[in-house]
């Protein structure tokens, strides 16, 4: 078994905190653009809408959803049906998931709806 010298193990463990501080750094600087908080006049025909933004929306459900899914988004004053691909998936507990989602095609007419969706809220 051999030992590293100090100064290897300086520089291996100086990558790994690299690393892990690109993991942790903070979700608004990752983000290509701004979330807004949904309330209860957005629906979606796969569970409950928790934020959104022109690029994607994060959503609360009772299975886990995974690949491209079909995405039913209406709220009193429109109705929208696009094609989003599942990001991730992480359990909360006994059949609840939060999914979060990203639009497939991002058109300006979809990115227009979107942010009448936003005046509305």
């Amino acid at each position: 078994m051999s030992r590293l010298s100090p100064t290897r193990a300086a520089r291996r463990i100086g990558g790994r905190l690299r690393d892990g501080a690109r993991r942790l750094r903070p979700l608004f600087e990752r983000r290509k653009s701004g979330r807004v908080k949904a309330d209860r006049a957005v629906s979606c025909n796969l569970g409950s809408v928790v934020d959104f933004s022109s690029s994607g929306m994060r959503i609360r459900s009772k299975r886990r959803l995974g690949g491209i899914v079909s995405l039913d988004l209406s709220t009193s004053s429109s109705r929208l049906r696009f094609n989003c691909e599942v990001i991730w998936s992480k359990r909360l507990g006994f059949r609840r998931y939060m999914s979060g989602l990203q639009f497939c095609e991002t058109t300006p007419a979809l990115s227009r709806q979107l942010s009448n969706i936003n005046s509305v809220l």
